[in-house]
């Protein structure tokens, strides 16, 4: 199955009605070890340049990740990949401190 973290990212904007502000991207889960850091991995980006960085169709189903490991934040939420046995999905915590039913992994999206 194919998915985009973009994608993702824009409809959880929408569907909380609040931007994501800035965003770290990791390095990819494909990149062999040895490849030389790339600049813009583990920085602190802009929505534009994170959202621009992870704009890529990729396979979430089971295997391998496939996809790029981030935080983004908005102004209530914090956004990552949740991954388990190599599929990948949206998942997200609290920024600050809020009554909620935690669930292992974050709330899915």
């Amino acid at each position: 199955m194919m998915a985009n973290i973009k994608d993702w990212l824009e409809a959880a904007e929408k569907q909380f009605g609040e931007q994501i502000e800035a965003m770290v991207v990791g390095r990819h889960y494909d990149r062999d070890y040895e490849d030389a850091k790339l600049p813009d991995e583990n920085v602190l980006l802009s929505r534009e340049d994170g959202l621009a960085k992870v704009d890529q169709e990729y396979d979430n189903g089971f295997g391998g990740a496939d996809c790029f490991p981030l935080y983004a934040w908005s102004a209530s939420r914090i956004f990552f990949i949740h991954e388990y046995d190599g599929a990948t999905g949206p998942a997200w915590v609290p920024r600050y401190p809020m009554a909620i039913a935690p669930e292992f992994g974050g709330q899915s999206l």
